[in-house]
């Protein structure tokens, strides 16, 4: 359904319209979900690129994209480009949409997440504390 639904609104509106933008979007999601990780992975990256083409890189939408393609790299473990969407994404919504947007504040609870597992797969580790620390995030009483 997803599938015809996007065929639709590229012959009909383009394949650079915001309706069409989210139509991928919303299929990448949902090949997600079905555990169908490189097509989603791959529709993700389309997405975001058009998106930073036609609507700009700091544009919620856009965010939003950088977000779920976050997401599904921090699901497949793949910390280090995740890191960096996430980071980029939360620093977006921190500007776009204020620290305590509900998106803002889910995208910086995602990442933190992401950074937990991170740091409990290693050894030893800074990594938390360092993404922590960036999102201005205290750990202690004794942190400033």
């Amino acid at each position: 359904m997803h599938r015809q639904t996007l065929a639709l609104k590229e012959k009909v509106l383009s394949k650079e319209h915001l309706d069409t933008l989210t139509s991928m979007n919303n299929l990448a999601s949902v090949l997600d979900s079905q555990g169908k990780y490189e097509e989603a992975e791959a529709m993700h990256r389309q997405t975001l690129a058009l998106k930073e083409k036609v609507l700009s890189k700091e544009h919620p939408s856009t965010l939003t994209s950088i977000y779920c393609l976050a997401r599904l790299l921090a699901k497949q473990d793949l910390y280090d480009e995740a890191t960096t969407l996430y980071q980029r994404a939360c620093d977006g919504y921190s500007v776009v949409l204020g620290d305590n947007h509900p998106t803002a504040r889910a995208c910086q609870r995602h990442y933190l997440e992401m950074l937990q597992r991170k740091e409990q797969r290693r050894p030893i580790g800074s990594t938390l504390s360092r993404g922590l620390a960036k999102l201005r995030v205290r750990t202690s009483k004794h942190d400033k």
